[in-house]
């Protein structure tokens, strides 16, 4: 489980991966500053006056290892791995400009963003502990889009001569949401006949050729 910033003890710290000087630090940050308001707080904030406690390349090993809360999940957290500009606008502090600046840094082939530390490349301290509290970077709701289809699912020309073979076969098109957090155990909560809206890719390409 996670340790809260602000009720863990030195041992539990400890145990988490800081060092007896970070320990030191974050005591001395809670006497001074009071309680951290986002784990994001953990890297100071130069504007304010607030010293960091962990330096940035540290984070990214400890962000995830910490909480502000008591439980074992917050509910209404954004996914800033896989939101898109319109939802990542609606939280605090994020611009246009940022927004487009995260979208960019998420999208690079071997990114790690199994953490906040990852934002810490791409925002500064100040701009990421605006809106730190809101996101996650793990999903627990799945929407599943769903085709099953027998050969060509439409007419690829509109020949009057087209082979039989190429001629449109049947297909359904499936979108459910699956919840993994749902008790007592992981459930589809919605399920609806999408058929009616079409192929979701080109048939003849496939879906990995026709999202590039």
């Amino acid at each position: 489980p996670k340790i809260n910033l602000n009720t863990g003890t030195p041992q539990q710290l400890q145990t988490a991966g800081l060092n007896q000087g970070e320990i030191q630090a974050m005591q001395l940050h809670l006497v001074a500053e009071g309680p951290f308001q986002s784990v994001a707080h953990l890297l100071g904030n130069p504007q304010q006056g607030m010293t960091a406690v962990l330096t940035k390349e540290r984070f990214k090993l400890m962000a995830d290892k910490f909480t502000m809360i008591d439980g074992e999940t917050v509910p209404g957290l954004v996914n800033i791995n896989t939101a898109p500009k319109q939802v990542l606008r609606c939280l605090p502090g994020i611009t246009e400009e940022i927004a487009l600046k995260i979208i960019g840094a998420r999208t690079v082939s071997g990114a790690d963003l199994s953490n906040m530390g990852w934002l810490t490349d791409v925002v500064t301290p100040g701009e990421l502990q605006q809106f730190a509290n809101f996101i996650t970077f793990h999903s627990y709701q799945y929407r599943i889009h769903a085709v099953g289809r027998i050969g060509i699912a439409y007419a690829m020309t509109t020949s009057a001569e087209t082979d039989p073979q190429e001629r449109p076969g049947a297909m359904r098109r499936m979108i459910a949401v699956y919840d993994r957090l749902a008790t007592p155990r992981p459930r589809l909560v919605y399920w609806k006949d999408a058929t009616k809206l079409g192929m979701p890719y080109d048939p003849s390409e496939g879906p990995e050729q026709s999202t590039k």
